[in-house]
């Protein structure tokens, strides 16, 4: 859900933006709003930022699944929906007024969605987080390997990733103690999935392909210092990360994960259901 909507909202705030200019002083207040909401967005969703080609939190990434985040980005939307709340809607027309709803719809929503536990729950066989970042790290994704600096933020954005990989066995093993699990169908597929990653040549490793695809343009001294930290990274980083997810799953994990399929076995499981599919968000 959070892409989608930052898709809406890149795509309501820049559509309004010819209209400023003529906008009542209510008008001015929400597009103002929306423009610092924006902003605060890309700060705490660097990858994000990223993808809409703003480089300047192009070394960071976000734990989106530790609690200070949580925390953070939680104030960020009850903020901003606060702020919302001084805005007079029957002085917006047009696009404005549109902007106000599905700000507001969406915002309520992403509140909402923090009384679940999907930060329990941070891997599964499908697009998470670990997948993700392979696809990052492979030079064929989000993250730009065109310049020494891209080199240098990516090794930057390993260090984060590595938090949240902590971070992602911490919650789980919190999630067992909850009985918030994933099922066991689920985190066997996975298994597979993350063994793979882990190739005795870390120079045929999907980790390794930015060093192999290194510009032809970057002097010897950088290809070397950045053949060496990649090579580093992965050995001592990327690879014992991965590592110690499988052995967790496979180890600890497994044994407590559930033979049903359904939200419906898991806490609050019928609730986050409604939710996801629609049937239960927030009305204007």
């Amino acid at each position: 859900m959070r892409f989608l909507f930052f898709l809406i909202i890149t795509a309501f705030f820049f559509f309004s933006l010819p209209a400023w200019a003529k906008t009542s002083d209510e008008s001015k207040k929400l597009n103002s709003m929306l423009e610092s909401y924006f902003e605060d967005i890309l700060k705490l969703y660097p990858i994000y930022a990223t993808q809409i080609g703003d480089s300047r939190y192009d070394d960071r990434f976000e734990n989106d699944i530790g609690e200070e985040h949580r925390a953070k980005a939680k104030g960020v939307y009850d903020r901003y929906l606060k702020a919302l709340s001084g805005i007079d809607r029957s002085r917006l027309i047009g696009q404005d007024r549109l902007s106000y709803d599905q700000f507001k719809f969406e915002t309520e929503a992403s509140i909402e969605g923090y009384k679940y536990s999907d930060h329990l729950v941070p891997i599964n066989q499908f697009q998470d987080t670990t997948s993700f970042f392979a696809e990052l790290a492979s030079g064929k994704s989000l993250h730009p390997f065109k310049t020494v600096k891209n080199y240098d933020d990516f090794l930057a954005r390993i260090q984060g990733f590595q938090v949240w990989v902590d971070t992602a066995v911490e919650n789980m093993r919190k999630g067992t103690k909850l009985g918030i699990v994933q099922p066991r169908v689920l985190m066997e597929k996975k298994l597979s999935q993350i063994d793979a990653l882990l190739v005795k040549d870390e120079k045929k490793s999907i980790f390794y392909q930015p060093v192999s695809d290194m510009p032809a343009d970057f002097s010897s001294a950088d290809k070397a210092r950045l053949t060496g930290r990649y090579t580093k990274a992965i050995n001592e980083i990327l690879y014992p990360k991965y590592r110690k997810l499988y052995d967790y799953i496979k180890n600890e994990y497994l044994p407590r994960t559930r033979a049903s399929v359904g939200l419906s076995a898991i806490q609050n499981g019928s609730e986050k259901y409604a939710f996801t599919s629609g049937t239960a968000r927030p009305q204007n």
